[in-house]
């Protein structure tokens, strides 16, 4: 357990990228309806970004365990022609390979493969080549793909004539799984591979709406339940719900919904055959009305749920427009102790795109009254980090909106705050201290007097020396020194940052075989 400890440290340290796809290491390129996926050591992380001249982008951000990087939203052939991306709605529009290949899909004709260097373009050749869309994409374990598309035949207002289509691709061929046509066609909206291998196709419809492929082949359907269904099938009738997210846990499907007309959002719980079960307000749930009154004491799953993961320690969280819980075991929705969830969280800031010949407005975000749990994060997190500018309107009670969550394999809670940023929570870094404890090494003085700011690590015998770096509670990197495994049985710090304020800190001692971490204060 103390190397995971060690490694999650190491990670947070960045990196100065020196390509065209260069970002600060602490800050992101993004708007709204963002989207995570972890898989591997990858975190991507895709939006939409609307500037003020109406200009759209689709920014792709990747976090590789150090530090941000820009991946391209355009694809560029040999002639020099470019397709800018345009991701649908659905935000099921990236996956990652077992390579670290980053697959993407969009309404540009084509799916494209990031190798790291460059895009390569892959697409189905028939007689409708220029009339398709790619909506969404999934990988399973052998790295086969499998896309949903649709072919728009004409475009009749208010109506679209158009038909839906499944398909496999296993590297050299694409073989077409299924089509869906008719009046009664919605088109199919995302899709999900499951740890058994099980393809989840989910359609927009009320009836019918999840579609599975097993490993054999064999096609079944079924209707993805509702709140109020579950709770009283025989008095409320099944309403049609938009999935916002799919989460296994503990072998059973937890399906994140959104609001529709009528409403009935939340989250419900499938055993992945016959039984269901919910949470909402249905079953006693506190329900948020539109006129938020402050929700500091109870949040409410009758909201849109966006996001549900499960953190280091276990904890599963949902998260969604206006709250961010985590459930105990009697499946009640908890707030998160804020002050020990931010000490073990790094925030990573919204970077503006600017429309062309602007510069945008560096004004924090203004808040109304609301005080649930979500902006409650966000006026903190602004009360830490000063320097934090963003270019927005108002954000009013409304808008205190988780778009995301996933879990990494380091354990780390991945949480996207529509319009500002992404935080990373580690549930387990406040347990650094003294992770390997070494009777050889001595930090004095401890604490550290602010006027001088001068530590001293003295070793009980001499060491190779690699690097010592310096972090705040919040896992930000305030110092590195590197000593290119200098042999040293003493070595002297000058803090020389004005980061530095009265608190607790901790170093990274980087020796020949071992990291050692070890805390220190400053008064």
């Amino acid at each position: 357990m103390n190397k995971f400890y060690i490694l999650v440290l190491i990670l947070l340290t960045p990196l100065t990228l020196i390509s065209k796809l260069e970002l600060d290491p602490l800050s992101i390129d993004m708007q709204q309806n963002s989207t995570l996926i972890a898989k591997n050591k990858i975190l991507i992380h895709y939006s939409l970004y609307a500037t003020n001249n109406l200009t759209f982008y689709h920014p792709i951000n990747l976090f590789d365990g150090k530090s941000w990087q820009r991946i391209p939203s355009e694809y560029e052939d040999d002639l020099g022609n470019k397709e800018s991306f345009k991701l649908s709605e659905n935000r099921n529009n990236i996956a990652i390979d077992n390579d670290d290949n980053i697959w993407v899909v969009g309404n540009t004709n084509g799916l494209y493969k990031w190798n790291g260097l460059e895009y390569k373009k892959y697409s189905i050749k028939d007689t409708y080549s220029d009339k398709r869309q790619y909506e969404s994409i999934a990988i399973d374990s052998s790295d086969n793909i499998w896309l949903t598309t649709r072919v728009i035949l004409a475009h009749e207002p208010p109506y679209i004539n158009y038909f839906s289509e499944v398909y496999k691709y296993d590297g050299t061929d694409f073989e077409i799984v299924l089509k869906d046509s008719g009046n009664l066609s919605l088109g199919f909206t995302k899709m999900y591979v499951s740890s058994e291998g099980r393809i989840f196709i989910f359609r927009s419809s009320i009836f019918q709406n999840i579609i599975e492929i097993t490993q054999s082949g064999a096609i079944a359907s079924r209707t993805l339940k509702t709140p109020h269904f579950i709770i009283d099938s025989t008095r409320n009738e099944q309403r049609f719900a938009r999935l916002n997210k799919v989460f296994e846990y503990k072998n059973e499907f937890w399906f994140a919904l959104g609001s529709n007309s009528p409403p009935d959002p939340g989250v419900v719980i499938w055993d992945g055959k016959d039984k269901w079960k919910a949470l909402s307000e249905v079953n006693n749930y506190r329900r948020r009305y539109a006129l938020f009154d402050g929700f500091i004491n109870s949040d409410s799953l009758f909201a849109d749920a966006e996001g549900v993961a499960v953190d280091a320690e276990g904890k599963l969280w949902i998260g969604g427009r206006g709250f961010l819980n985590y459930l105990d075991e009697n499946e009640k929705l908890v707030i998160p102790d804020l002050s020990d969830f931010l000490n073990k969280s790094t925030f990573y800031s919204h970077t503006v795109i600017p429309d062309s010949g602007k510069e945008p407005n560096e004004n924090h975000i203004k808040f109304n009254s609301s005080r649930d749990s979500v902006v409650a994060i966000i006026k903190e997190i602004f009360n830490r980090d000063n320097v934090t500018k963003h270019e927005f309107g108002k954000i009013s009670g409304l808008e205190g909106y988780i778009d995301d969550i996933v879990s990494s394999s380091d354990g780390s809670l991945w949480i996207s705050f529509s319009y500002l940023g992404v935080l990373r929570y580690q549930p387990l870094l406040s347990n650094v201290e003294d992770i390997e404890v070494s009777q050889v090494i001595n930090i004095y003085p401890n604490p550290v007097a602010t006027t001088d700011k001068l530590i001293n690590i003295s070793f009980g015998k001499s060491q190779l020396v690699s690097n010592i770096n310096i972090f705040n509670l919040n896992g930000k990197l305030l110092q590195s020194n590197n000593y290119e495994s200098q042999i040293a049985d003493k070595i002297e710090i000058r803090l020389d940052k004005n980061d530095y304020i009265a608190g607790t800190y901790f170093m990274a001692i980087e020796l020949k075989e071992k990291t050692i971490f070890r805390k220190f204060l400053i008064n």
